[in-house]
């Protein structure tokens, strides 16, 4: 899964669900057709760190991304710095 962040432009705003986005929850997440309130497990292939991610919102809006994250899931699973990654991704529930 191609996975890539979002932050503080979107700080405060609502998100597609109505949940307010918070650059510095590491649970929140973005998906263009995943129920809202599905649980991820992500997991970073080169580093071997997981994050749970909920998702919350729709996105990614660029081509060849499946997944937007918050700035901080980034930090937790070790891409922020590249922007753009690919992640191992597991659902562990619909809502």
């Amino acid at each position: 899964m191609i996975c890539s962040w979002y932050g503080a432009d979107f700080d405060g705003r609502p998100t597609a669900s109505g949940e307010i986005f918070r650059k510095g929850d590491p649970q929140m997440a973005a998906h263009k057709e995943l129920p809202f309130g599905t649980s991820i497990i992500l997991r970073n292939p080169t580093n071997g760190r997981e994050q749970l991610v909920v998702v919350y919102d729709r996105g990614p809006f660029h081509e060849n991304r499946d997944l937007d994250v918050s700035e901080a899931a980034a930090a937790a699973l070790g891409f922020k710095d590249d922007g753009v990654t690919e992640l191992k991704a597991t659902i562990i529930e619909f809502p």
